[in-house]
């Protein structure tokens, strides 16, 4: 259980400082470089699955037990996103939604859209766009990765000894 938790604490943390850097670097005013933060984020998150799963295979956990650690571990992960994102998009970076907002109603206008379609869209898109909606997104998204990723992840890790059944009386 060590592994799980210390491996959701590590993903949370590493999200989350990949959080800082992406807004730091002002990666959220692009279109061309908005898709890298979810990109990079996915990669974290397996590269820690792979390193907790092999641990918890050598624990002797087989294919659901390596699932469920991996779930927990996305969990405990997602958790710690959530707050960090809520408290980045709140406190330190206030303004990042809306600038975000601006980068995709420029590639809007690039991809030659009409005002009225843009503004249409905006507006359908306004209820996600607050911070508490993308910390939520991002907890989900970490919590569904974790699960598709520990599913496969668990194929090709897991204990290899046979499952001792218990014995059965004469």
């Amino acid at each position: 259980m060590k592994t799980v938790i210390r491996g959701g604490i590590l993903l949370g943390i590493l999200v989350s400082i990949w959080t800082f850097i992406y807004g730091a670097a002002a990666m959220h005013k692009s279109a061309s470089t908005a898709m890298l933060f979810p990109l990079v984020a996915t990669v974290i998150e397996l590269v820690v699955l792979v390193w907790a799963l092999r641990r918890t295979a050598a624990e002797g956990r087989r294919y659901m037990g390596q699932v469920s650690a991996g779930t927990l571990l996305a969990f405990v992960g997602g958790c710690l996103i959530l707050a960090t994102s809520y408290l980045y998009v709140t406190q330190f970076h206030p303004t990042m939604m809306a600038e975000a907002n601006e980068a995709t109603i420029a590639a809007f206008r690039s991809q030659g859209w009409d005002e009225a379609k843009i503004q249409q869209t905006m507006a359908a898109q306004a209820p996600y766009q607050t911070a508490i909606a993308q910390a939520v997104v991002g907890f989900l998204a970490t919590v569904i990765t974790g699960v598709v990723l520990s599913a496969i992840l668990a194929i090709f890790i897991r204990s290899k000894a046979p499952k001792l059944s218990p014995a059965v009386p004469a």
